[in-house]
């Protein structure tokens, strides 16, 4: 099972490229923001439990990372020792103080979340941030799923097969593998998961491809999306990490980060940053790059 997993992992870019002092330079890092940050580890990855390894498998040796400590033997887990365990859903402060951080990084962790602990996770990154500090985050535009499905387009989910091998379809609790399900089904795993009706153990009242469809045709955009997350339930969430149960677009990003007290909040491409350390660097987006969201919020 470990080989296929991370088989699967590796198909969609995992452990190809490692973090080391090689690719990031301490000179690069102590030069713009100081040798007291970068020996503080002032640089935080935050995650929320969704993706395969503490902190999403995002390593690097002068960041700190911040996810809910699963306690999953399969793997990497917590270490006590460099990482900060906090689940975004218990909307908690983060354990650190006010003004300290440089940077903030989130890849693929707030469609993990609800719209009232993203809020909270965001005002509290914002609280941490000093001044001018960045906030980088990236998550799949839905936007970009809403209209494959108005146009019937089933070549741009293109991620199916990689989720229909039996280990994953457990993990992700599928009862049919993603390939073969209808496309109602397979847009609401991407944004909705345990409101579909493929949850083997989801929401109490799942979403009928019939439903579905008549969501989409009598709502507008934000409507629909917002009648679909709310079916989801956030105990199962709990249960579940991996499954998506929020939606996101440049619109909603861009309203919540400045709802959180953001400055300046700036749409960006893969590669591209306002921080030199996260400006082409394959360590920071180097997954899913033809489906997300990059964006930078500055305090």
């Amino acid at each position: 099972m470990k080989k296929r997993i991370k088989k699967f992992l590796k198909s969609f870019g995992y452990d190809v490229i490692k973090s080391d002092n090689k690719i990031e330079r301490l000179s690069e890092y102590s030069e713009i923001y100081g040798i007291k940050s970068v020996k503080e580890k002032a640089f935080y990855n935050i995650s929320a439990g969704g993706h395969f390894g503490f902190g999403g498998k995002f390593y690097h040796p002068y960041w700190t990372n911040i996810d809910v400590d699963l306690g999953e033997e399969i793997y990497p887990r917590f270490n006590p020792e460099i990482d900060i365990a906090h689940d975004p859903l218990d909307r908690n402060e983060l354990p650190i103080e006010s003004n300290s951080a440089e940077l903030f990084h989130s890849r693929f962790a707030i469609e993990h979340i609800d719209d009232d602990s993203a809020i909270y996770l965001f005002k509290e990154i914002h609280r941490t941030l000093k001044k001018d500090g960045i906030f980088k985050i990236v998550t799949p535009n839905i936007r970009l799923d809403y209209e494959a499905y108005l146009r019937n387009d089933r070549q741009y989910f293109w991620w199916l097969d990689g989720f229909s091998y039996p280990e994953i379809m457990d993990i992700m609790k599928f009862s049919t593998p993603l390939n073969k399900a209808t496309l109602p089904q397979v847009m609401l795993s991407h944004f909705a998961a345990n409101a579909s009706m493929i949850h083997s153990d989801g929401a109490d009242n799942p979403i009928s491809d019939e439903e579905f469809d008549s969501i989409i045709r009598d709502n507008n955009f934000q409507n629909a999306m917002n009648l679909c997350t709310s079916r989801c339930s956030i105990e199962k969430q709990r249960k579940y990490r991996k499954n998506h149960v929020n939606w996101w677009d440049y619109c909603k990003l861009e309203n919540f980060l400045f709802e959180a007290g953001f400055e300046k909040v700036i749409s960006l491409s893969a590669g591209q940053s306002l921080s030199p350390v996260m400006r082409k660097n394959p360590v920071f987006d180097r997954l899913w790059t033809d489906v997300a969201i990059y964006m930078e919020a500055v305090k």
